[in-house]
C-alpha cells in the first residue's frame, strides 16, 4: 500500500515522502558498459578472492585483521568507504572493486577509464529526498550483481549516504530486515552516524516494502530521534519479536 493510505505524513523536513518508493521507478533499465564491467571483473578477480567480504547478516560479526581502517567490506560485493578510499585508485583495484557509486553532489568521478561510475548527486543534510533516487542506486546495485562486481559506495566520511544507499539495496531488494542489516553494517563499520531525514526514509522503505517495521519497538539509541520517534506509533509491528535475535521473516543471509 502507498504510504499515504497508512497514514505517514511527510516530516516538514522531508519533501514529498508520503509518496511510495516505487513511485519513483521507472520503466526500462539504467544502461551501463556491460562489456567493460566484465572485463574488470575479470581483470581483478584475485583482489576479491585476497580480501572475501562476509557473506552472512549476523551482528556478531567482527572485521577480519587486516581489513582497512577506511573503507569497509559489509558483503562480499560491497565496500563503504568516503573521499580518501574513492581517490585511491590503487587500493580499490587491489580490493577488487570493479565499479564505483558515488552519493555525493561535491565530488567527482576520480578514475572514470577505471571503474564503471555512477554519481547520485545530494547533500548530507536534514530535508534531503533521498529517495527520490531510490530507482537509480538500485538499478546499478543490481547491475553489479549480475556481472558479479564489486562496488565502493561512498560519500564523504562514508558514515551517512552511503550507509543508506546500501540499505536501500539490502532491504528493499534482498529483502532484509532493516534492524539486521543495519547491525550488520554497524558490526562492519562502527563509525557510522546517518542523518536523522535518511533514517526515517529507510523506515519508511522498510515498511513499504516488508510490510511491517523492525524499528517501531527498537529501543536502541540510533533510532532515537524526532524524525522516527514521531512516526513510530503509525508504523506496523513485525510478525515476530523484534527483540534483538527475534526470528522470522529476512533475517537470514545477504548475498551480493
Amino acid at each position: 500500500p502507498q504510504l499515504a493510505r497508512m497514514g505517514f505524513e511527510a516530516s516538514a523536513g522531508i519533501p514529498k515522502l508520503a509518496r511510495s518508493f516505487s513511485d519513483t521507478a521507472k520503466k526500462g533499465r539504467l544502461g551501463y558498459p556491460e562489456a567493460k564491467a566484465r572485463q574488470l571483473v575479470e581483470e581483478r578477480g584475485a583482489g576479491r578472492a585476497r580480501y572475501p567480504g562476509p557473506r552472512d547478516v549476523n551482528k556478531r560479526y567482527k572485521p577480519m585483521k587486516g581489513f582497512s581502517e577506511k573503507m569497509s567490506l559489509v558483503t562480499d560485493g560491497i565496500l563503504i568507504g568516503g573521499r580518501d578510499d574513492a581517490k585511491n585508485s590503487e587500493r580499490l583495484r587491489e580490493y577488487g572493486v570493479t565499479h564505483v557509486l558515488n552519493i555525493t553532489d561535491s565530488l567527482p568521478n576520480y578514475f572514470p577509464g577505471d571503474f564503471v561510475y555512477c554519481q547520485v548527486a545530494i547533500k548530507d543534510a536534514k530535508g534531503v529526498d533521498i529517495r527520490a533516487h531510490y530507482n537509480k542506486i538500485t538499478e546499478f546495485m543490481r547491475h553489479v550483481e549480475e556481472v558479479n562486481g564489486r562496488v565502493l559506495v561512498h560519500c564523504i566520511a562514508g558514515v551517512s549516504r552511503s550507509v543508506t544507499a546500501t540499505l536501500f539495496w539490502l532491504v528493499g531488494e534482498k529483502g532484509r530486515r532493516l534492524d539486521v542489516a543495519y547491525e550488520h553494517i554497524k558490526a562492519c563499520r562502527p563509525f557510522i552516524c546517518m542523518n536523522d531525514s535518511f533514517k526515517y526514509q529507510t523506515c519508511c522503505l522498510e515498511v513499504e516494502k516488508l510490510g511491517y517495521s523492525t524499528i517501531k519497538h527498537h529501543g536502541g539509541k540510533e533510532w532515537d530521534c524526532f524524525e522516527v520517534n514521531r512516526a513510530r506509533g503509525g508504523f506496523p509491528d513485525p510478525p515476530f519479536n523484534r527483540r534483538h535475535g527475534g526470528g522470522g521473516g529476512g533475517g537470514g543471509c545477504i548475498i551480493l
